[in-house]
C-alpha cells in the first residue's frame, strides 16, 4: 500500500493557532479570510477578520480591546517562522466581513521563459513563485497571440470550461473585469554600465507587487528602472537589452498576467493561464485564430475543451478591494 502524504495546515488554521496562544480560544471567534487559495499559491494582500477580546478581561468585565499594533506584533512573533506575516491590523465595524464585503480580487500569475542555452535549464531563481515554461514549438511565448485569446474572456460569461470539479459556486457565470498580460525581458548582459544581470532580475522579482496599486507591501519605484506612467500598473521599462524591438535568444522572457473580478471559480485563474500559455506557443502569429479558439472553448462549457491548468506556485493574490 502506498503511504498518504499528510496534508499541510491552511493559513487560517495557523493564524487561529497563533490567536489561541495570544488570547485563548474563549476570546476570539468568527475568523474568516477574504479568499481561499490552493496549496502552493502565494498572497501579498489577503484579508482576514476576527472578533477578538482582551485576554485580561474577566467574566462580564468590559475591558478596552488590544490596540492594533499589539495584535500585529504578537501574532507575527508566532507566524514569521511559518512563513506568514500580518502586514497591517485595523479596527473595523462589527458588520464587516472580509469575504462577503469584498468588491473585487486581483490575482497575478508569473511565467518565466528561459533561454534555450542548456546552462539555464537548472536555474533555480524564483522556482517556487514562478512557472518556468519551456515552449515546445517556439523560442518564446507570443504575447500578441495571447492577448488576442484573452480578449473574448473579458466580461460576463459562463466559465464552466475553466472550472475544475469540486467548485462550490452556485453558478459558473462570472464577470472578468481585467485580464492583462505584461511582458518584460532581461538578459545576462548588463543593460548599462550601472546595472548588472542580478539588478535586472531583482527589479523583476522584487517589484512584482508594485504592479497593483494598493497591494499589500507595494514597493517604491526603482530609480534604475524608470516607470512609464502610461502603463496600467506602472510597468518597469528599461530592463531589456533589445535593440529595435528584436529578440535575443539569450533573453529571459517574463510574463505577468493580471486578472481581476469580484470572485472566481475553483482553479479558474490557473486554468485560464494554462490556456493562454498553450496559445502563446505559436509560431504562426495568427491572432484571429487565437480569438476564435477562446470563443470556442467558452462556448463548449466543458472543462475537457480547455488545456490543463497552470501550477499553483506561479499564482499570487495581490489585492482585495472593499
Amino acid at each position: 500500500m502506498g503511504s498518504c502524504r499528510a496534508s499541510l495546515p491552511s493559513v487560517q488554521e495557523v493564524v487561529e493557532s497563533a490567536l489561541h496562544k495570544f488570547v485563548d480560544n474563549s476570546n476570539f471567534s468568527d475568523v474568516q479570510l477574504s479568499s481561499r487559495t490552493d496549496s502552493g499559491v502565494h498572497a501579498f494582500g489577503n484579508t482576514l477578520h476576527v472578533d477578538i477580546e482582551n485576554k485580561r478581561r474577566k467574566k462580564n468585565e468590559v475591558v478596552a480591546p488590544h490596540d492594533p499594533v499589539t495584535v500585529q506584533r504578537a501574532l507575527n512573533s508566532m507566524l514569521a517562522p511559518k512563513g506568514i506575516g500580518i502586514t497591517s491590523v485595523s479596527a473595523v465595524p462589527p458588520t464587516f466581513h472580509a469575504r462577503f464585503d469584498a468588491k473585487h480580487r486581483t490575482y497575478m500569475y508569473r511565467l518565466l521563459v528561459l533561454p534555450k542555452n542548456p546552462g539555464w535549464r537548472n536555474c533555480l531563481f524564483d522556482l517556487n513563485n514562478s512557472w518556468i515554461v519551456s515552449p515546445r514549438r517556439s523560442t518564446y511565448l507570443n504575447v500578441d497571440v495571447m492577448r488576442a485569446a484573452a480578449r473574448p474572456l473579458l466580461g460576463n460569461h459562463d466559465f464552466t470550461s475553466f472550472q475544475n470539479s469540486g467548485c462550490q459556486a452556485h453558478s459558473a457565470i462570472k464577470t472578468l473585469d481585467v485580464l492583462d498580460i505584461h511582458e518584460r525581458r532581461w538578459t545576462t548582459s548588463p543593460a548599462s554600465s550601472s546595472t548588472s544581470p542580478f539588478d535586472n532580475f531583482r527589479a523583476s522579482s522584487m517589484g512584482l507587487n508594485a504592479y497593483v496599486e494598493g497591494s499589500s507591501g507595494s514597493v517604491g519605484r526603482n530609480s534604475a528602472y524608470p516607470c512609464d506612467p502610461g502603463t496600467p500598473f506602472g510597468e518597469f521599462v528599461g530592463a531589456s537589452s533589445r535593440v529595435g524591438g528584436e529578440s535575443s535568444d539569450e533573453e529571459v522572457q517574463e510574463l505577468l498576467i493580471t486578472v481581476r473580478a469580484r470572485s472566481f471559480l475553483y482553479n479558474q485563474v490557473r486554468n485560464m493561464v494554462g490556456f493562454l500559455a498553450e496559445v502563446g506557443d505559436d509560431t504562426s502569429g495568427d491572432q484571429m485564430k487565437a480569438e476564435r479558439n477562446a470563443k470556442r472553448i467558452l462556448g463548449c462549457m466543458d472543462r475537457c475543451a480547455a488545456p490543463k491548468k497552470a501550477p499553483a506556485h506561479g499564482l499570487h493574490l495581490m489585492q482585495v478591494g472593499y
